[in-house]
């Protein structure tokens, strides 16, 4: 019963994780509305990360794979995430509206896949770590900035604080958990294949998510097609935890 508990509850948060933003305010906390003050800004920011399965799963696996690196690290992890998303919003502001999206979709699935592979593998070098947070962050950093395109100056400053709170709080937050929770270190490797198996869908869905633009050139998906796209994803998050699980516990009997 135990173990039934182990495998059932990651596999149930994985799927609440996934299901996150079928609730929530359409992929951003404005509904795509443009910012116009610097407190709308501020919350946009700090909300954007958490608001959609792609940026959301990424910040969760790039924070734990950080947190498993040791606070220095982290920290440092943490400021070249931020400075690489801030990148990707200038060149997102640089260019023509949309013109990149559908690229940048793509990017954001193959960046999941590279951090859940960097976690699955459990050692890697901090060059490759570094370099993975940097093309990352310019992925997700690209797609932030679309919908703040034409805004003021003031709010989109306060639009990049918010942004660079939303991940040193998530990595701060992490790095306290894995000292507490020894949980997720126990399953890293399961939630990296979990994460692994978001981003694998995320990278097949992104032609259709770039036709999903609207008419403000902003990629994202709503409405029924939004939900059967996430409850996939969920679906799959939670076999990939149970497959982990398994694969954990048989490498675990054979090695005794």
């Amino acid at each position: 019963m135990r173990r039934i508990t182990f495998v059932a509850v990651p596999s149930f948060l994985a799927a609440l994780v996934a299901l996150i933003p079928t609730v929530a305010f359409g992929h951003h906390p404005t509904d795509f509305q443009l910012i116009g003050t610097s407190g709308e800004g501020l919350l946009s920011g700090i909300g954007h990360p958490y608001l959609g399965i792609d940026h959301l799963v990424f910040v969760v696996a790039a924070s734990l794979l950080l947190a498993h690196s040791g606070l220095i690290t982290a920290l440092r992890g943490a400021a070249i995430l931020s400075s690489s998303v801030m990148a990707g919003v200038a060149l997102s502001l640089l260019t023509p509206l949309g013109m990149l999206a559908g690229l940048a979709e793509s990017l954001i699935g193959l960046s999941i896949i590279a951090v859940a592979a960097l976690l699955f593998r459990q050692t890697a070098k901090l060059l490759i770590v570094y370099g993975a947070l940097v093309l990352s962050g310019l992925a997700h950093g690209y797609a932030y900035g679309q919908p703040i395109i034409g805004a003021e100056a003031t709010p989109i400053v306060w639009y990049l604080i918010g942004l660079t709170i939303s991940h040193m709080v998530m990595i701060a937050l992490f790095v306290g958990l894995v000292r507490k929770l020894p949980l997720l270190t126990t399953y890293k490797r399961a939630i990296a294949l979990a994460t692994g198996g978001v981003g694998v869908l995320i990278t097949a869905l992104s032609p259709a998510i770039a036709l999903a633009h609207d008419a403000g050139g902003v990629a994202h998906v709503h409405g029924t097609d939004g939900t059967i796209v996430l409850v996939a994803s969920a679906t799959i998050a939670g076999l990939l935890m149970l497959g982990g699980f398994g694969v954990s516990h048989l490498r675990a009997k054979l090695t005794k």
